[in-house]
């Protein structure tokens, strides 16, 4: 056959693969182009050039790409369309979910409806509902003509008041929505805000700030008209299809990869060797951790009482089991069931050292030094396993130190205490550099998941994520020549070993965890309190990712971050070339898959399923995990670079200057990153830069602590044992070792393990936070704050500022003593 024939023969199969990639590459066009380009405000001219010349552009790479995909693909296609159709239709599940449950289209063109109804009873003494704001989302105010009035209201200044059973009503056709703020005082009533036939009920009266600002959601689809409404319905479809084709394509890789693999079955011994090169660098970070942690504890280490809030409540947790009598009287303390679900080793730990230290703060941070060190350098080493670079190695311990601020209270990075999430982060590397060393032999699987089960005693949100994504990662590491019979066996043994080493965990979580019991209490209101103590998002599924996406996109720098890591998570599955590349390649990818589970895909279906059910979330937690896509898109992001720098194996100037530029390229970001999330600006950091500067490697001696360790030690002194304190220093506990009468924090442990406390402890923070609107003026603050303590049945209460005797104090306050700027008084009366 002549090669014209055999052209000739091949053309309607070229013809059929450009169509189908104009058409994957048009609905591609259309996503990017209204999500990014703002594609629904142009006009029409511009609407056609941009979508027929951006499908053009990617119909053009998807047919060029489309031959590599399937030049790939073609040695395992025999097996491959299984595994692909189950994934495909476990995709599917989760995608129909989302899109029936969260999906929220860009705003269209279409016709929104907005009432506004005081729905308080009409009587002699009535409520008003005042509109103090109605404007659209760029601050242009609604005019009032476009506004339609049913039963008594007044305009004034710009303000709308409406009696009992009076409603305004605006229909407007716009891209957007609307905000309206109202005034809350005792005075006002409650208003029914009705969005596109959403309802959302206001009492006015009972708010916490004096204005109450409500934003309407522009995503609502509202009344468009025929043409509008096919717009929207073709981008609903077109965002589905993108998504479903990136994610297939991501699988199609990995599943190449996967069935790729060499059929050879070896079961390899686990060397583990150490060179200078190693230990020099390892001593290097030791000393940045030394120095690091001398400068936190200011020359004060051995009475240290500057912890954060959760290692106070360790600390805390700890000197209660160690001396419950002291703390009969503390709300939380008093009680063992309202802590005893915490089973993280950091209790039992300091309970076990405070005999030779001396007190519960210092003893509880004796671990913030080697916590430093094993992060940095167990990344370090799992960046040398992963990438085969020193060099690339250091940059994921760079990288993976620099704190970065979350969405739901959360962060990744260094922080100055050695609490749970930074322990759990300390831990990871070397977990993750072992199942890369010993994953692919099987035998070793009951090993690998006995130690992943024990992290649950490091920090419990994390581990179920990471045990998810190690047991998918080790069944795929697995030599395609294991059989099945085989992995199935010792998988079996390490889940049974896995939950042997979770069982004690297990039973003290159901033990003491309280579940809410029916007729108690209403469990609505105790969730109510839940979501008021909690970060924002936290029982909200959809505000909870989108407030992560908003931290991975908040600028064009994690834009390129983001979006780099998705693009090398894409190419290192389609460009993995030796086994050895391979096999890391299947493992960061299994360990996405278990964070996106656990993390995302769970909750969603949880909360979808509680939506349907009326009911609430069964565990709200896993969203908290999202915190562990950071080292996994530290990791993919440095991937290409590092795999760019490994191909160059020549010494002459090009390909000296191709490494270095990988190396500058990621130095560079690495800058640009600390810059963007103000790394070096954090106080330890900055102090630490700033001796640095004066030529001093260790800083001079923080006297704050020493004014602090003083004071604290005087309130152990000065007050009778068991003494009730009002102070908002969990100090008083775990240093002072005297009862809190109240502390913000305890909302935390009494929503899982006691909530008829809860209840109490809500009241009390209610009136709490009322003491705020008096900080501007100290006479009136400190009245309050006395008030506070005797309706908390405080012996006695710290004020964090010094006494001065020509300050006037309540007569029913005596000073007890001042140090710096505390001073503790007895409230009379209380006893």
């Amino acid at each position: 056959m002549t090669k014209t024939h055999k052209n000739n023969r091949n053309l309607p199969k070229n013809v059929s693969f450009f169509i189908i990639a104009l058409i994957v590459a048009f609905f591609f066009s259309y996503s990017l182009s209204v999500h990014f380009l703002d594609w629904y405000a142009q006009p029409v001219i511009a609407k056609a050039v941009l979508l027929v010349g951006l499908t053009a552009i990617l119909g053009g790479i998807f047919y060029f790409v489309q031959n590599k995909i399937l030049k790939k693909v073609q040695p395992v296609s025999g097996n491959l369309s299984r595994y692909l159709l189950l994934f495909s239709i476990i995709l599917l599940f989760f995608l129909l979910i989302y899109f029936i449950f969260y999906y929220e289209p860009t705003p269209f063109f279409t016709t929104h409806t907005l009432v506004v109804s005081n729905i308080s009873e009409n009587s002699d003494d009535w409520e008003p509902v005042e509109i103090t704001s109605l404007s659209y989302l760029d601050g242009v105010p609604v005019a009032t003509d476009d506004l339609s009035f049913d039963g008594e209201f007044w305009i004034a200044d710009g303000n709308i008041l409406l009696k009992p059973s009076s409603s305004i009503l605006l229909k407007k056709t716009l891209i957007g929505a609307l905000k309206l703020s109202f005034r809350s005082d005792d005075q006002q009533g409650s208003v029914l805000v009705i969005w596109d036939g959403q309802e959302k009920i206001l009492d006015l009266g009972e708010q916490d700030d004096s204005q109450v600002l409500v934003s309407l959601s522009p995503h609502s689809w509202g009344s468009p008209n025929t043409l509008w409404l096919g717009l929207a319905v073709l981008s609903v479809i077109s965002d589905f299809f993108v998504i479903f084709a990136v994610v297939i394509i991501i699988a199609l890789f990995f599943l190449t990869n996967y069935l790729d693999q060499s059929d050879t079955f070896q079961e390899k011994a686990f060397p583990f060797r150490l060179d200078w090169v190693d230990l020099l660098i390892a001593v290097a970070l030791l000393g940045i951790s030394i120095v690091l942690s001398m400068n936190l504890f200011g020359g004060h280490f051995g009475e240290y009482t500057e912890l954060s809030g959760d290692a106070g409540n360790y600390a805390s947790f700890a000197a209660a089991k160690t001396y419950p009598t002291l703390f009969q009287n503390d709300p939380l303390l008093g009680n063992a069931d309202n802590y005893d679900l915490y089973s993280t080793y950091h209790i039992s730990l300091t309970q076990i050292l405070f005999p030779v230290v001396g007190n519960f703060g210092t003893t509880f941070m004796i671990l913030q030094m080697p916590l430093t060190f094993m992060q940095l350098f167990g990344f370090y080493l799992l960046g040398k396993q992963m990438y085969k670079s020193r060099t690339f190695g250091l940059l994921l311990s760079a990288l993976t130190f620099i704190f970065i601020q979350m969405n739901l209270s959360e962060f990744w990075g260094y922080v100055t205490s050695p609490i749970p999430r930074f322990s759990f982060q300390a831990v990871l590397p070397f977990l993750l550099f072992f199942v890369l060393r010993m994953g692919g032999n099987v035998k070793r699987w009951p090993l690998l998941l006995a130690i992943t089960g024990a992290t649950i005693y490091v920090h419990s949100v994390s581990a179920p994520v990471w045990s998810v994504a190690i047991i998918l990662c080790l069944w795929f590491m697995a030599p395609r020549s294991a059989p099945f019979s085989l992995k199935c066996k010792y998988m079996l043994i390490a889940l049974l070993v896995f939950v042997f080493v979770l069982a004690p965990f297990i039973l003290k979580y159901f033990q003491k965890t309280a579940f809410g019991e029916a007729g108690t209490y209403s469990i609505e209101e105790v969730y109510a309190i839940i979501d008021y103590r909690l970060a924002q998002g936290m029982v909200d599924f959809q505000t909870a990712i989108g407030d992560f996406f908003a931290v991975l996109t908040g600028n064009g720098l994690r834009v390129f971050f983001f979006t780099m890591s998705l693009f090398s998570l894409a190419w290192m599955n389609f460009m993995a070339r030796d086994p050895d590349e391979k096999k890391k390649v299947i493992a960061v990818t299994m360990w996405l898959a278990g964070v996106l589970s656990v993390s995302v895909l769970f909750p969603m279906v949880d909360f979808a399923i509680a939506e349907v059910l009326d009911r609430n979330p069964l565990e709200i937690q896993f969203l908290r995990a999202m915190r562990n896509f950071f080292p996994l898109f530290y990791i993919l992001f440095l991937w290409p670079f590092a795999s760019m720098y490994n191909t160059v194996k020549s010494k002459d100037l090009a390909s000296t200057l191709k490494k270095v530029s990988c190396v500058l390229l990621c130095i560079g970001f690495l800058a640009l990153w600390c810059n963007d999330v103000q790394f070096l600006a954090t106080p330890l950091i900055s102090r630490t830069l700033g001796c640095w500067n004066d030529g001093k490697v260790v800083c001079p001696e923080n006297e704050e602590l020493a004014v602090r360790s003083e004071f604290f030690r005087l309130v152990r002194e000065e007050t009778p044992e068991g003494a009730s304190i009002l102070s908002d220093d969990l100090a008083i506990r775990y240093y002072s070792l005297r009862p809190l009468a109240f502390a913000k924090k305890d909302g935390a442990s009494f929503s899982f393990s006691n909530h008829n406390a809860l209840l109490a402890w809500y009241g009390y923070s209610r009136a709490y936070d009322e003491l705020w609107k008096y900080r501007d003026d100290p006479g009136a603050y400190v009245r309050a704050y006395k008030d506070f303590a005797q309706m908390v049945k405080a012996e006695y209460l710290v004020l964090e500022e010094p006494y001065s005797s020509l300050d006037s104090y309540p007569p029913d306050l005596t000073l007890i003593f001042s140090r710096g700027g505390y001073a503790l008084f007895e409230v009379q009366g209380v006893r």
